[in-house]
């Protein structure tokens, strides 16, 4: 995502919805469900992202299929975990992606699968992915509901220049959701005139950060800016302060925009600031209705993993309902159009097919709580 993995040797997330009609054939059908399949890490290191995944796009469908979608058919979700094993996913994908009445994908966390089904002409909207070179190959069936990396970074790098902040130390995992980061936040430091003075990388799985912490020290930066995964994430700002780094502003990725960086870094992440798509105080009444429907359903508050992939699923329905036909260059022109009030703000794409919408920079105060520092 958002790619926020890659490499045979990361564990990622992805999720992939695809749409199709039972009964096989090599074209869409218009008789029978409408199947989105989902492939996501229901397990193992990665799961708390899948789990949001799901449980956002089945309330997505529950509502859909309550409104009605298309002549009366409905949508029925199928899962399949991938292990948070890449080579799961990419084979989960290339099933999804050679069905033969395929017509819309929608895939997350990391850009392998992603990429590994570009190929195939099908509607693919990407959830979480933030890579900024999906988009940049010119494939016109990619759309995804996150910003690329290269938005992040200047919006970041943009508030970090305003504070008057100069030198900045950079950590981040070693894939392509680190890396491509790490490329957007020095090419952007560059064209503002900042100083990156250190730039340090851990891998998945990583919990011992002193060799990384002890550069950024000797760097002596006005702020830090951290992009990993919410685990890792979470291991490294427990130990900022053995090194004296609680005093210098930290900025982390949208990747611990999840209830899990906070239980994991307890009193460390109060203060944190993180970048992100979307914030739970975003006060417009579509984001409300969909916080207080979420949480009747699930029990808990959504998250911004949920959130996405309940954009995402909504996106997808109403470029089907659009189309008035689930044919997959038809729902590929609808999604081009695609002009929609959701949780997230309104989402439209630009001719690469990335969305439009402003991001948000949110401060953690502890306890749970956050408040928007920039943003809508």
């Amino acid at each position: 995502m958002r790619t926020r993995r890659s490499g045979a040797a990361i564990a990622l997330v992805a999720l992939a919805v695809f749409v199709s009609a039972c009964g096989g054939g090599s074209g869409s059908s218009d008789e029978g469900p409408i199947i989105f399949g989902m492939e996501t890490s229901l397990s193992g290191s990665d799961a708390a992202f899948g789990t949001a995944n799901r449980d956002g796009a089945t309330l997505a469908i529950d509502q859909a299929n309550e409104e009605g979608v298309l002549d009366g058919r409905e949508i029925e979700l199928r899962a399949e975990d991938d292990e948070a094993r890449p080579e799961k996913a990419a084979s989960i994908c290339k099933k999804f992606s050679t069905q033969a009445a395929v017509v819309f994908t929608a895939f997350s966390y990391t850009s392998t699968p992603c990429t590994g089904v570009l190929e195939g002409k099908r509607p693919q909207v990407t959830i979480l992915a933030t890579a900024h070179s999906l988009t940049e190959e010119g494939n016109e069936w990619i759309f995804r509901i996150a910003v690329p990396d290269t938005t992040l970074a200047n919006d970041v790098l943009t508030y970090v220049k305003e504070q008057g902040w100069q030198r900045i130390a950079l950590t981040h995992a070693n894939d392509d959701f680190g890396n491509g980061a790490a490329e957007s936040i020095n090419a952007a430091a560059d064209e503002m005139g900042l100083d990156v003075v250190a730039e340090e990388t851990y891998v998945a799985g990583d919990r011992e950060f002193s060799a990384q912490l002890g550069k950024v020290k000797d760097a002596n930066p006005d702020v830090h800016l951290n992009w990993g995964n919410y685990a890792e994430s979470a291991a490294l700002v427990k130990q900022r302060e053995n090194f004296g780094l609680d005093s210098v502003p930290y900025i982390e990725s949208d990747a611990v925009a999840t209830p899990e960086y906070s239980k994991l870094g307890g009193d460390a992440v109060e203060g944190v600031l993180y970048a992100t798509h979307w914030s739970p105080t975003y006060d417009t009444p579509t984001n409300t209705q969909y916080m207080k429907d979420f949480e009747a359903e699930f029990g808990h508050p959504p998250d911004l993993y949920s959130t996405e992939a309940y954009t995402a699923a909504r996106v997808a329905i109403e470029a089907i309902k659009s189309a008035g036909s689930t044919d997959p260059q038809e729902v590929r022109d609808a999604l081009a159009e695609t002009d929609l009030d959701t949780p997230m703000g309104q989402i439209t794409f630009d001719e690469k097919g990335d969305p439009t919408y402003s991001t948000f920079l949110v401060e953690l105060l502890g306890g749970g709580e956050e408040k928007v520092v920039v943003g809508r």
